[in-house]
C-alpha cells in the first residue's frame, strides 16, 4: 500500500507541476524574448540594462530556480529556463562573458580603423577602453600613455559604428592645449 501511495503522490506532484508550468510559460517566454532582444544587440552590453531587466522580472527568479532543478519535458523551454536562471544567478559573470566575446569581435571588425585612426596603431588596452561602453566609464592613464589617441579612436569608433551622429558627440577638455590638440587631430583624422 505505501508504494502505491508514493507513486500516486509522485504522479500528483508531476501533474500539479505541469499545470503550474503551463500557466507560467507565457511569462517565461516573454522575459526570454526581452532578454534576447537586449543580449543580441550589436553593441556593448551595459550592466545597468541587465540589472533593470532582472529587477523587472525578479518575481520569476524563485520559480526559475525550482524549474532548473526539475525535469521539463519541453527541450526548448528547458534551454530558455536554464539561460534565464543563469542570468539571474550570476549576472556579472554572464555579462562579462558576453562582453568579452563582443570586444574580441569588435577588435577584429574595426582593426583597420584602430590601426590607422592615429599615426601609430592603438594598443589592446586603448581598443578595449574604446569598445567598453558602460553608462559610466572611468579610464585612468598617466602622462604620455595615449589618452588623446584613445579619445580620437573612441570618437571614430562611435561615428563609424553609427552609435552617434557627428553633431551628437561632445568632447570636453580641461586644458586649452589638449583641447586644441584634440580638435586638430580629430579634424585631420576624421574630417
Amino acid at each position: 500500500m505505501p508504494v502505491i501511495f508514493l507513486l500516486a503522490l509522485k504522479v500528483y506532484k508531476q501533474k500539479n507541476f505541469e499545470e503550474i508550468l503551463e500557466l507560467d510559460t507565457p511569462e517565461i517566454e516573454q522575459s526570454h524574448k526581452e532578454l534576447l532582444s537586449i543580449w543580441d544587440k550589436d553593441r556593448y552590453l551595459e550592466k545597468r540594462v541587465i540589472l533593470q531587466w532582472i529587477k523587472k522580472h525578479s518575481n520569476l527568479q524563485p520559480f526559475l530556480r525550482d524549474l532548473e532543478k526539475s525535469k521539463i519535458s519541453n527541450l526548448d523551454l528547458r534551454d530558455k529556463v536554464g539561460w534565464l536562471f543563469s542570468v539571474f544567478d550570476k549576472p556579472e559573470e554572464m555579462i562579462a562573458e558576453r562582453n568579452e566575446i563582443f570586444i574580441q569581435q569588435e577588435m577584429l571588425e574595426y582593426k583597420d580603423l584602430f590601426d590607422t585612426v592615429e599615426e601609430y596603431p592603438l594598443t589592446q588596452n586603448q581598443k578595449r577602453s574604446i569598445i567598453t561602453d558602460e553608462f559610466f566609464n572611468l579610464v585612468i592613464a598617466g602622462a604620455g600613455t595615449g589618452k588623446t589617441s584613445t579619445i580620437v579612436g573612441k570618437t571614430a569608433y562611435i561615428l563609424e559604428k553609427g552609435l552617434a551622429k557627428p553633431n551628437e558627440v561632445l568632447l570636453l577638455s580641461f586644458a586649452l592645449d589638449s583641447k586644441q590638440e584634440l580638435f586638430n587631430r580629430i579634424k585631420a583624422r576624421l574630417n
